[in-house]
Order: structure tokens, then sequence, then C-alpha cells
């Protein structure tokens, strides 16, 4: 009882104080936040994730497949797979419109890895948590926006049109190119490699801002969701994603720290990038909103419990 009510006071709190504070510029000011979610998805993502890439420490092209990127990246990728089919196969069943369906799925799939679950493992496991976080984080942000921009479009446009849309997405050609330099080891010029700096700076204050103005902003009373479809997406998420991410740590042979932040990340609330994705590409962005305050909410709970075990 004693750790998970000093996971609660000194992992989460830090991180629900800067959310309340954003939350209330959005409530008083009301900025636009879609002007805020166009520069993530198309500069400061990005950029996080190809100043992450080529400054890892990897061994030519193998080291790439065989190092902690590779690892986490293996993880990442078969927890959003999973999680996008076990969701797309439940909201099919339940007979969801095309655009609900295609919202729910981004709602059970997108991970919250960058500026939830990075300063949670942070807090929690120390600096070295951080940095696996981090790796995590950049693999959800590539395959996430692959598969989440596929289903994102896919409320609103032919498969077609959808598959074209996760190629505009410019994190996929961001991170290839990284690990191509590093891996070759080709440096940077240093106004290029400054300028990048500055705007991978900019990713994770950019993402808890959005996260905020767009919870200060959300109606609850007048959003037309379908709140228990929301609910069930939500719990998908925290529990399912837990369990999925439990699963697949112990297939992959995770064990220590790597396992923890595994776990951790797999379990996180839904992704600022949810919404952003779907304003971006035609989905329904009150269902996500929906799903984003209610698993936000709910994980103060969840990972208060979560992280105690794992520690």
């Amino acid at each position: 009882m004693l750790e998970i009510i000093d996971v609660l006071v000194n992992v989460l709190t830090p991180i629900f104080l800067l959310v309340g504070v954003t939350a209330f510029i959005g409530w008083r000011f009301k900025p636009d936040p879609r002007a805020l979610s166009n520069l993530l998805v198309y500069v400061f993502v990005p950029a996080l994730s190809f100043q992450t890439l080529i400054g890892l420490e990897i061994d030519g092209f193998l080291g790439i497949v065989t190092g902690d990127f590779g690892r986490a990246f293996a993880h990442i990728t078969l927890l959003v797979l999973v999680m996008s089919a076990i969701a797309w196969a439940l909201a099919s069943a339940f007979k969801l419109d095309r655009r609900t369906r295609s919202a729910f799925a981004l709602s059970a799939s997108q991970l919250n890895a960058g500026n939830y679950g990075i300063p949670l493992c942070t807090f929690a496991f120390g600096p070295e948590g951080g940095a696996l976080a981090l790796l995590f984080y950049v693999s959800s942000s590539i395959i996430g926006n692959m598969v989440g921009t596929f289903i994102a479009s896919s409320g609103a446009v032919s498969p077609g049109a959808a598959a074209f849309n996760v190629l505009r997405v410019p994190t996929t050609w961001g991170a290839v190119i990284a690990l191509m330099m590093n891996a070759l080891d080709i440096a940077l010029p240093l106004p290029i490699e400054r300028g990048v700096g500055l705007a991978a700076d900019a990713t994770l204050p950019g993402m808890l801002a959005l996260l905020g103005l767009i919870l200060g902003q959300m109606q609850v009373r007048t959003l037309r969701v379908p709140w228990r479809w929301v609910t069930v997406a939500s719990a998908l998420r925290l529990g399912g994603g837990a369990l999925v991410g439990m699963v697949l740590a112990n297939g992959l042979g995770f064990t220590g720290l790597l396992y923890a932040v595994a776990v951790v990340q797999s379990a996180v609330p839904t992704a600022v990038l949810a919404n952003a994705l779907a304003a971006e590409f035609g989905s329904d962005t009150h269902f996500t909103s929906a799903a984003t305050l209610i698993t936000t909410l709910a994980s103060i709970g969840t990972m208060a419990v979560l992280v105690a075990v794992l520690r």
C-alpha cells in the first residue's frame, strides 16, 4: 500500500500537475488545438524520432535489429498490431459504423508512450528507465503513425487512400534515414543537427500541452459519443494493453528493467496522437477525445498499482 501511495505522489502527481496547468489554459483561453496537432504530426514527432535514432549506439545494420531499439520495436509492433486487430474485430462484432469503428481501434491501439510514458518511467525507474522508455516511444511513434494513419483514414476514405496517407507522415521516412545514417556513421551538418534538436526538444511539452488543451476544452456533457463503446475501448487500452504487453515481453525474453518498461509502455492511456490523427484524416475526434479523457484519468489508479508491482 505504501508503494502505491509513493507512486501516486512522486511519479504521477508531477505529470498531472503539468496536464492540469495546460488544461486550465485550454479552458480559459480556448486556443485551437488543430494547429499544434499539425506541428506534432509533421514536425516535432519526426524530429524527436530522428534525433533519438541517429544518436543510438549501434554496430552497423545488424545492430539495428539486435540492440535495444530492435527489441523495443519488435515488442511495440506486435503490441500495436495485436491491439488493433482485437479492437477492429470487437468493433465489427458490435456492428459499429465505419467512422466509429476506426475511432474505437485508434483509441485502443494508440499509446501515449511519449509525454505520459517517458516521464512516468523516468520517475518510477530512474534515468535508465527513461532512456529505455524513449526507445519504446520512438518505436510507437513509427508503427503507431503507420497503423494509426491507416486506421484513422479508413474511417473516411478507401483502403488505398488510407495506405497513401501513411506515406504522407514523415516520421517513418525520418526514422529510416536516421537509422541508415547511424549505421553508415554519417554525421549531420551542425546547423541541421541544432535545428532538429530544437524541434525535438519541443515534442514532449508540445504533446503535454495538446493533451491539456484537449482535456481543458472538452465539453463532456455535449460530447455526442457512444459512451458504452468508449468505455469498452478504454478498458481494452488499459487492461488489455497490460495483459498483451506482459505476454509479448515474456515471449520475447525480456527481463528486469526492460520487462518493466515494456509492460508500463504497453498499458499507458490513449495517445494524444490518436486525436491528432483522427482530426487530420477524418475519424471521429469526439470518440478519441473521450477515450483520451477516460484512460488518462483511470490510469491514475491502474498505473499506481502496475508500477508498484513492477518496481
